[in-house]
């Protein structure tokens, strides 16, 4: 691909998500819209009004919501088979349209163009008159650099999709763009589709086969921006300095399992994003029963996320109970607010419970034990337990070289540190522990103090589910998925980490102060040079040297975690032949380790040979003849006799469509 028809694609991929992004949010805003006008009419007195005034905060809830309805919403299509631009993009478009012309010509008398402009320019004005926001810009902007230069490294390295899991999505995705519904034969049961509704949802203005593999490909380089700055609007409402706004995107940014996972573009990385939405959902304030309209949405797009969240949740709720408990009418709009969340969660997860009955004619409560029942078995506990958390437990020796760890601190233990600090933040994770035990004081009101709760209620489930195990060898489904929550609650482990970070260092003004008195030479130093004496003060060097450890971390760890199954030659012959080969047609290929990247030719029927490297050229013949071959993938390296490949070249029968330093492709016709 040159670089022409990369700038094509990424300005095509980044155009049709965009836009999507914007229809679903407009259809979240009518949704939000709506409640607000129901909540204000039915219960004047509610305590939190559930008003979000900062348009960023509106807009990212809005889309949350717009996509969690959505992906409910499909599977209503999904079970009548009619899943196309007809029943799902254009219905979307006609609301969006319906309900901004109506509420423009309800404001019309009200609206001036000419004022409105002035408005923007005023608050733009505003905006920029302050320093501080600049120097966040700047600091935003920086830290995106940074991440797009090491991931379009990894991206660049190879045409081919990386690791494995992404050709199955893609599968999924195209299949129910042609066929109307959810491959549920190749799609895993305990796999909700609503990864699969929200990419097909995307890809429904312009279905090509080759456009849709590369959205595969880019769609992070826009994903991963969006979330840094949903990320940069969370520290930015919590954090006044920018010096901690710039700690939080710097520990984000070397989250490299979270960078990676979200560069991978599974249903884990979509989850990523609405769970931060749900944070700010929480964060702002908004009505509790609005996570009824959102966990439904993370559910479906990836039930493990839910699951965690749903108990991180549980552990909030119970904490503002004890904590506010003699506060009755408090109490009584919590109670309120769970039983209508409850509701509403019911009633959006009605299409897919139908889904699960009559596709699979099993109940809700059939899946839930399969979900667990499946990874319960002793051996594979046990296997695993050997395998991974033994296996990288030197790493921590690295860190903390004492012997007395080889010796007394059991290694399965040390192997759980390890991958808790791998798979978040590295050594700043310490910091999110001391969150756990620190006593953080709300510097604000009671929403900030719920906000912290939750928090630590994270970081506490993180906990359980890691070192859970450790009592029990019963707990195999923990073990197995347990890394999967550092991906979704990264940003609860960093907030809390910089929380902490924030209390070191002004406490740390105490021993200034304690120096200052102590010592006349150091309190001479601070006074006499009034240039340099703020670089003197020790809770300014502990910011200095936490912004130095967390920019090395991120040289060290810099490169995020990729590896490509598959060679530029072999993708450029699926390419091919998922672009010009007719639906049915009879491949056969050689063997590759994993085969999953066949699973692209979902409407073909992909044989793989049957014959070693010493076969002849009659037996190649002899074969392709038996199971009546449309198409040959023939490999150049595979076969010791390279006279076979001159005699099909002489054959006839055997056109060459495609050839390139691996391969062959022949189209055979008889």
């Amino acid at each position: 691909m040159n670089g022409l028809e990369l700038a094509f694609y990424l300005f095509s991929i980044g155009s049709v998500f965009i836009l999507f992004f914007v229809l679903l949010t407009i259809f979240g805003f009518i949704i939000i819209f709506i409640m607000e006008k129901i909540t204000l009419m039915t219960d004047s007195s509610n305590p939190i009004k559930g008003k979000i005034r900062e348009f960023p905060e509106k807009f990212l809830i809005s889309f949350g919501i717009g996509l969690s309805v959505y992906v409910c919403l499909c599977y209503i299509v999904d079970l009548v088979k009619m899943f196309n631009f007809f029943t799902v993009y254009l219905p979307l478009i006609i609301i969006d349209i319906i309900f901004v012309s109506g509420l423009i010509w309800l404001k019309r008398n009200n609206l001036n163009l000419s004022s409105f402009l002035f408005s923007i320019k005023s608050r733009m004005k505003q905006f920029f008159s302050d320093k501080k926001n600049i120097t966040g810009l700047i600091i935003l902007f920086s830290i995106i650099f940074l991440n797009l230069l090491f991931q379009c490294i990894a991206i660049f390295d190879s045409s081919s999709l990386i690791y494995s899991d992404p050709f199955k999505w893609y599968q999924t995705t195209f299949y129910l763009i042609d066929n109307g519904h959810i491959e549920y034969e190749h799609l895993d049961y305990n796999y909700p589709s609503g990864h699969t509704f929200f990419t097909a949802g995307v890809l429904l203005i312009y279905p090509d086969y080759i456009f849709g593999y590369y959205y595969f490909k880019y769609i992070s380089l826009f994903l991963l921006p969006l979330y840094f700055i949903l990320t940069y609007i969370i520290a930015r409402r919590l954090f006044t300095k920018n010096y901690l706004v710039l700690l939080v995107l710097l520990l984000l940014l070397i989250s490299r399992y979270f960078i990676a996972r979200t560069m991978y573009y599974l249903s884990s990385s979509l989850a990523s994003g609405l769970l931060i939405i749900t944070l700010l959902v929480i964060l702002k304030k908004f009505p509790d029963y609005y996570n009824g309209i959102l966990l439904p949405g993370l559910y479906i797009v990836h039930n493990l996320t839910a699951f965690y969240f749903t108990f991180a949740l549980v552990g909030f709720y119970l904490f503002r109970f004890l904590i506010y408990i003699k506060d009755k009418k408090y109490i009584i709009y919590l109670v309120k607010s769970i039983f209508i969340t409850i509701g509403i969660l019911s009633i959006l997860l009605i299409p897919y419970l139908l889904s699960i009955y009559i596709v699979y004619n099993d109940t809700f409560f059939d899946f839930i034990l399969h979900f667990f029942g499946r990874f319960e078995e002793y051996e594979n506990s046990v296997l695993y337990i050997n395998r991974e958390l033994l296996k990288n437990h030197s790493k921590l020796y690295t860190v903390l070289p004492l012997d007395w760890f080889k010796n007394y601190v059991p290694a399965d233990l040390l192997g759980i540190f390890d991958e808790l600090f791998e798979r978040s933040i590295y050594l700043f994770f310490i910091f999110s522990l001391l969150g756990l035990f620190m006593y953080i004081k709300p510097r604000k009101n009671r929403d900030e103090f719920e906000w912290l709760i939750f928090l630590k209620c994270s970081l506490l489930i993180i906990l359980i589910f890691f070192f859970l195990p450790l009592f029990s060898n019963s707990f195999a489904f923990f073990i197995k998925f347990r890394k999967r929550i550092m991906q979704s609650f990264i940003l609860p482990i960093i907030i809390l980490a910089v929380y902490s970070i924030e209390g070191i260092i002004e406490k740390s003004k105490f021993i200034t102060e304690y120096l200052a008195k102590r010592f006349f030479k150091y309190r001479s130093l601070l006074s006499e040079n009034k240039m340099f004496s703020k670089y003197l003060k020790v809770e300014n060097l502990l910011i200095f040297l936490i912004l130095v450890s967390a920019g090395s971390t991120f040289y060290m760890h810099r490169f995020p975690d990729y590896h490509y199954y598959y060679d530029d030659e072999t993708i450029e012959v699926l390419l091919y032949l998922r672009e010009n080969a007719e639906e049915n047609s009879k491949i056969l290929r050689p063997d590759l380790d994993p085969n999953v990247i066949f699973r692209m030719l979902y409407d073909m029927k992909v044989k793989g040979w049957s014959w070693d490297e010493n076969a002849t050229y009659s037996e190649i013949l002899s074969e392709i003849f038996e199971r009546d071959i449309d198409y040959l993938i023939f490999s150049k390296d595979y076969l010791d006799n390279s006279s076979i490949e001159d005699t099909l070249e002489d054959n006839v029968a055997f056109d060459n469509k495609l050839e390139n330093d691996e391969y062959i492709l022949y189209k055979i016709d008889f």
